[in-house]
């Protein structure tokens, strides 16, 4: 059984994922983490997801988890930096959805993924990666004699714009004019 730990449960993606690991077999959640400070600490989880309780606290430090196998990070770049460096010292694999992320967060990603396994991606939809397709067989069959532009709407919590989509979608032909 994979023991799977969670950062940003209380953010949108953390209670769904959370839904999702209990719901599934053959995978354990070991760990939900939160932001030191935050008022969610002590909270039993599975209430946090709204899905009743499953009598594992929400906790603010991953020196705090329980054994894990693999971290999914969904928190902010400055945290997604800190847990790459820790997954890598403590030989754990990662699943990264955290969008921008500067350069020196990113290299501390890198990093990590030359000796642990870890998956990033701005997106894991399926229809917004069959998009991602979609958009650069259109810029190649287009080339240069078009002018793309991305435009984009998100609920007002959203706190990377353009979002990280935005910008792989864009990196699919490798310019693009925002609006």
């Amino acid at each position: 059984m994979s023991k799977i730990a969670i950062t940003g449960a209380g953010g949108r993606m953390g209670k769904t994922l959370i839904e999702a690991i209990l719901a599934t077999e053959g995978v354990e959640l070991t760990a939900a983490l939160e932001r030191p400070d935050s008022a969610l600490i002590g909270i039993d989880s599975g209430e946090l997801a709204g899905i009743g309780r499953n009598n594992l606290a929400v906790i603010g430090s991953l020196d705090d988890a329980a054994q894990f196998d693999v971290l999914i990070d969904f928190s902010i770049p400055a945290v997604t930096a800190a847990n790459a460096k820790f997954c890598a010292v403590h030989g754990k694999k990662m699943v990264i959805g955290t969008t921008g992320l500067d350069e020196s967060q990113l290299q501390q990603v890198k990093e990590t993924s030359q000796s642990n396994a870890l998956c990033m991606a701005s997106n894991y939809a399926t229809g917004v990666n069959l998009i991602f397709k979609l958009a650069e067989l259109a810029a190649s069959v287009l080339g240069d004699d078009v002018d793309i532009e991305i435009s984009e709407a998100h609920h007002r919590h959203k706190i990377d714009a353009p979002s990280g989509t935005a910008l792989s979608l864009g990196r699919v032909r490798g310019d693009c004019a925002w609006a």
